[in-house]
């Protein structure tokens, strides 16, 4: 483990030391965002963060595809309800909230 450390000026403004910056890309103008997990608190570039969230959205539309090949999905009279069709299986109904 490599630690590198860096002074608080009176305005609460830090210098990022060169190997931080370089090893997570960060550039003058850059976002960053400071992350708080339970082991601690992470500074990530914001480029690099919505990223990664936007590649989760991709991972929950494909979620989505695989789960509307297995089941068709209607739409019933009463808003509060769909009906489910397993391909292999018989109609049944499934309480939704809403």
């Amino acid at each position: 483990m490599e630690m590198l450390s860096s002074k608080v000026s009176e305005k609460y403004q830090i210098t990022l030391p060169k190997k931080v910056r370089n090893y997570i890309n960060i550039k003058a103008g850059d976002r960053v965002v400071f992350v708080k997990e339970s082991t601690g608190v992470f500074i990530r570039r914001l480029d690099d963060l919505m990223d990664e969230v936007l590649d989760s959205f991709d991972d929950l539309e494909e979620t989505e595809r695989e789960f509307r090949k297995g089941f068709r999905i209607y739409e019933a009279p009463d808003s509060k309800n769909a009906l489910l069709e397993k391909k292999s299986f018989k109609k049944s109904v499934v309480k939704t909230s809403g």
